[in-house]
């Protein structure tokens, strides 16, 4: 008697998880492997004070929702490049430390050369790490060609995000 039950248990289970996975349900687990983030911040001449700040604010409020496995580096770029802040893990939520960080930054500020700031991005990447980087910059290109370089940069595997930094001029005309 106590097989024949365990028998008929068994077949109805068995009948159930055959009839679960033909409807899609399955158990599985979501593997994120590590990966890297690079903030790319442009503080060439265009950028004024006000930018630097904004900046700043944004990188602290990215900082805050930055998953404790994605380790950061933060580059900083004019005409040529200078690593700010190293790769690490602890979050960066203080803005007024950002700002003086980013304006203290050794570089040339006279032009903006964003073709050579993803360049120098690739040297601050581990190298098992899928990365991203989020560019931050007005956009006014001085020198190089960033839209030469994209393939190539995506064939590493790096994602890049560029976000626009708002004009802090007031209203009115400007000649750009």
């Amino acid at each position: 008697g106590l097989r024949r039950v365990a028998v008929i248990v068994l077949r109805v289970v068995g009948i159930v998880c055959v009839l679960l996975a033909a409807r899609g349900l399955a158990y599985s687990r979501q593997q994120v492997p590590p990966r890297h983030l690079v903030y790319l911040v442009d503080q060439s001449a265009s950028i004024d004070p006000k930018q630097t700040e904004w900046m700043a604010r944004r990188l602290a409020s990215l900082e805050a929702i930055r998953p404790a496995q994605i380790s950061r580096t933060v580059v900083v770029f004019g005409r040529d490049t200078a690593l700010a802040l190293p790769p690490r893990h602890e979050r960066l939520l203080d803005p007024s430390m950002i700002q003086r960080t980013l304006e203290e930054a050794p570089i040339q500020r006279d032009g903006t050369n964003v073709e050579t700031a993803l360049l120098s991005s690739l040297t601050t990447l581990p190298s098992s790490a899928r990365s991203r980087i989020i560019l931050l910059s007005d956009g006014r290109q001085t020198d190089g060609d960033a839209e030469r370089i994209l393939p190539h940069v995506r064939r590493f595997g790096l994602e890049v995000y560029p976000v626009a930094v708002p004009s802090t001029i007031p209203s009115g005309v400007v000649w750009e």
